[in-house]
């Protein structure tokens, strides 16, 4: 679960403190996925890293460089590409991909395992909440309120 400094897992059955890990910016709303090989999440806004379920430690960490002209971190005035939380997918192939919001008006799909980056697609405005899947279509709405339908093979 987020926190105001960083993550923190809590056992479900007792309410206990399994880890915590404090991150680069104070607050991120980003809700972190569950994923078969960890916890992925968003860090400082600028990177996607996958944490071992049993201490936290970072597996991988992707840097998301971008052009991106927006701030929307509390306290700070620095531009980050992410604000979103990562949607997890379920290929074809029976791996697990995610998705990416971005704040630089691109859709990003990373492979879960690893954390590289396989494709992306330019909605044409930011976009701040986490996309929508259905069957067919990746759903994106933008922060303009433009709604924009992608077909799935096009980011997985």
């Amino acid at each position: 679960m987020p926190t105001p400094s960083g993550l923190s897992a809590i056992d479900a059955r007792n309410g206990a403190g399994r880890w915590k890990l404090s991150t680069e910016l104070p607050f991120s709303p980003a809700t972190p996925a569950s994923v078969p090989d960890g916890i992925a999440t968003v860090f400082a806004g600028t990177d996607v890293v996958l944490l071992d379920r049993a201490d936290g430690s970072i597996r991988w960490r992707t840097p998301m460089e971008s052009a991106s002209k927006l701030a929307m971190a509390s306290y700070t005035r620095t531009p980050q590409v992410l604000f979103a939380g990562p949607v997890p997918v379920p290929a074809e192939d029976g791996s697990v991909r995610l998705l990416l919001s971005g704040l630089d008006g691109r859709v990003y799909t990373l492979d879960a395992a690893s954390g590289k980056r396989l494709a992306e697609v330019n909605v044409g405005a930011p976009v701040a909440a986490p996309v929508a899947v259905t069957d067919e279509l990746i759903i994106a709405i933008a922060v303009d309120g433009v709604v924009t339908a992608i077909e799935r093979s096009a980011l997985l």
